[in-house]
């Protein structure tokens, strides 16, 4: 079996939301990745011919004042990295995204539960529904070479496949298409869980090498 290398950068762990399925309670200390250490974190990825790289965590890599720069760094030191970001889209400005694409990134995952706003709002507390639209509505209508975006619900006891279906036709509404709206559903033993007699029968086909580098005991 062929496996991936990934590295991934957890560039902060503070967040802007506080969702219902995410056990961020537990954490007992938050900080900010410094540039060194995110250049440390470069240089290993070279030595083992890493191309593939997530930016995410239990933060919001948004709110790290220097992400483009860091990404920008990344780019330059290792030429055809490939990189997903993972966000909640609150602070993915029109500004922000502009900056992004010229980077450029290739993939952003979009962490987006909800068709309007309760539903929305009760899963992603702290979030606002009209941002974030509004956010993806200028994404889906700059007219620009999008990247790869998959909208990422995650899979509760209060979410139904009708809640899906509703979800992808209001992505939809916003001007998204088949070709840059992908759904992921991610499996969460968190808060409503999943039992695990749900998933026997289930296979995993593909299965991932990841070097991690989280950073946080440099805060």
């Amino acid at each position: 079996m062929r496996y991936l290398k990934q590295f991934e950068f957890e560039l902060t762990n503070h967040c802007n939301a506080m969702c219902v399925f995410c056990p961020r309670s537990g954490l007992t200390k938050k900080g900010f990745m410094s540039f060194a250490t995110f250049k440390a974190g470069v240089g290993v990825a070279k030595e083992n011919d890493v191309r593939n790289f997530k930016i995410s965590g239990f933060g919001e890599p948004t709110l790290h004042k220097e992400l483009v720069m860091f990404l920008q760094y990344l780019k330059q030191e290792i030429p055809g990295a490939s990189i997903l970001l993972i966000t909640n889209g609150q602070l993915l400005t029109p500004e922000l995204f502009e900056r992004l694409s010229a980077v450029p990134v290739d993939r952003i995952n979009i962490s987006f539960n909800g068709y309007d706003r309760n539903s929305y709002e009760s899963q992603m507390k702290r979030l606002d529904f009209e941002q974030v639209v509004a956010n993806l509505g200028y994404i889906a209508a700059s007219g620009k070479q999008l990247p790869e975006m998959q909208i990422i619900p995650i899979l509760s006891q209060a979410f139904t496949q009708d809640d899906i279906r509703k979800m992808r036709h209001f992505m939809e509404s916003l001007g998204f298409t088949e070709r840059n709206l992908k759904f992921q559903f991610t499996i969460t033993s968190r808060l409503d869980k999943i039992e695990d007699k749900d998933l026997i029968g289930r296979e995993v086909s593909k299965k991932r090498e990841i070097i991690c580098l989280a950073g946080l005991s440099t805060f």
